[in-house]
């Protein structure tokens, strides 16, 4: 019961308006994980309460920002170095109109992915295994990546897997000045937005970049 009164908090602060079962679905996906990082070592973070506000409250986080630049129309997200299905799987439960693809290198964790999808009766989410750069463009709406890579990386691995209007999108801890240096130096890309993310019960700055390519190789 902690566990569900923290989260309806968690989705007042960020001013979310959720599917009716979707407070229920994002426990059982945290039992699912809590289940299975036991025997797959899916996360680091141990203790369920510190999942919650980590992993859950974390992707959380980043829905206003999406929903503000997609209102309520179809989208396809790929989420790159997903993981356990973070944040896919979260935007998974509290979007079910749009559909969400999990990569990641790692088979343990795909199948997570895919076995926590069938417990919670998600049908808008397809785990993919394999190296992001060498798979054929999924032609997303939103690519993103949370805690991923550097900035360079994101876009030398990922930036194919945009549709044409695409947008790139990384979640990031204290705002990444090298790596944006790094990326704009070496790179035809830009730190193009930056937004500031406010996790409920989580003291730590985080953000979230919007990569874009720079004027004179703008679309």
């Amino acid at each position: 019961m902690q566990f569900h009164t923290r989260l309806l908090a968690a989705q007042r602060v960020l001013g979310l308006d959720l599917p009716p079962d979707a407070t229920e679905r994002l426990l059982a996906y945290l039992q699912q994980l809590q289940h299975w990082n036991k025997a797959y070592n899916l996360t680091a973070v141990r203790d369920p309460s510190e999942m919650l506000v980590q992993h859950v409250f974390d992707s959380l986080s980043v829905l206003p920002a999406l929903q503000a630049r997609r209102a309520k129309r179809p989208t396809r997200i790929a989420d790159m170095g997903s993981g356990a299905g973070l944040p896919g799987v979260v935007l998974a439960i509290c979007q079910p109109g749009w559909q969400i693809v999990c990569v990641d290198a790692v088979g343990k964790k795909t199948a997570f992915i895919r076995q926590a999808a069938g417990v919670l009766g998600l049908d808008n989410v397809r785990a993919v295994h394999g190296r992001i750069e060498s798979m054929p463009s999924l032609q997303a709406d939103i690519v993103i990546s949370r805690a991923f890579a550097s900035l360079s990386d994101f876009v030398r691995v990922a930036a194919h897997h945009r549709a044409s209007d695409g947008i790139l999108l990384a979640m990031k801890g204290q705002y990444p000045l090298e790596e944006q240096q790094a990326l704009e130096s070496s790179t035809d890309w830009r730190v193009k937005a930056h937004t500031e993310l406010h996790v409920p019960e989580m003291a730590a700055h985080r953000c979230l970049l919007e990569l874009g390519l720079k004027e004179s190789h703008d679309c």
